[in-house]
């Protein structure tokens, strides 16, 4: 763990987050974080019993209009292959969504300094 500095007791340092859930509702969204202190993020979708998907990433300065992250995403096209999304970006807070018209998935978060 790496502190800002002395006085700020605000840890610094990597954030790991799960989200899992069903399609069915159409859209899984991942945890909301605030993402202002992270510069790298890497995301794994990983189909459980879901077929197609699609994966974006999106960002937020205020946590209340979000924003798809250009070149933050990707596409599930078979229950067997899982995905990878990495990328440097700047927002206040970012969350994953996933879309598609059944199936459970699994998407595991990094964000790094």
């Amino acid at each position: 763990m790496r502190l800002i500095d002395d006085t700020s007791r605000h840890n610094k340092g990597t954030d790991t987050v799960q989200t899992s859930g069903n399609l069915a509702s159409v859209q899984l969204t991942g945890t909301t974080i605030l993402a202002q202190d992270y510069v790298y993020h890497s995301y794994q979708i990983v189909p459980i019993s879901a077929t197609t998907a699609e994966f974006n990433v999106q960002g937020s300065n205020d946590n209340e209009n979000w924003t798809n992250i250009p070149g933050a995403s990707g596409s599930l096209s078979s229950a067997t292959e899982s995905i990878i999304v990495q990328g440097e970006w700047y927002s206040a807070y970012s969350r994953a969504v996933l879309t598609g018209s059944a199936g459970n998935c699994l998407i595991n978060e990094i964000h790094k300094v």
